[in-house]
């Protein structure tokens, strides 16, 4: 965030409508709404996800997952604590693609696509209707 909108958000009190995104220790991180894995290849494709928690490693989601050719994807919608995470993906064994919450704000959608060198990372700034302790893993208690 911006200095200046920083200040301005802080001074006028709106610092606390960020969505949340704030911890009482003062760490900001996005908060993952929502992981979308889309496979634009010809062939289905197995892939492993892990979602670990960023600050103690401990793995929050691991899967793997067949996905088939677009229009089809595979959503995974709150597997996750609302914490700083860290998303993991690859295809067949090959090194891990890896995407960090805690360096973004707000509240994050994730798009990953399965391409033939490795999986991609597309972002967006998502409503934050996954708030709620109840949506989210045992890990975030």
């Amino acid at each position: 965030m911006k200095r200046r909108r920083f200040l301005a958000l802080a001074s006028s009190g709106g610092i606390g409508a960020t969505a949340g995104c704030i911890s009482l220790g003062g760490e900001t991180y996005a908060t993952l709404q929502r992981l979308d894995l889309i496979n634009p290849r010809s062939d289905p494709v197995t892939v492993d996800v892990r979602i670990e928690q960023e600050d103690t490693d401990e793995v929050a989601y691991l899967e793997t997952h067949e996905i088939l050719t677009d229009p089809n994807m595979v959503t995974l919608d709150c597997v996750w604590p609302d914490a700083p995470v860290t998303v993991m993906v690859r295809q067949m064994n090959e090194n891990w693609n890896r995407l960090t919450t805690s360096e973004y704000e707000d509240c994050l959608g994730v798009i990953v696509e399965i391409r033939n060198d490795r999986p991609s990372f597309v972002t967006h700034t998502s409503e934050c209707p996954i708030r709620t302790a109840a949506c989210h893993t045992d890990v975030a208690e």
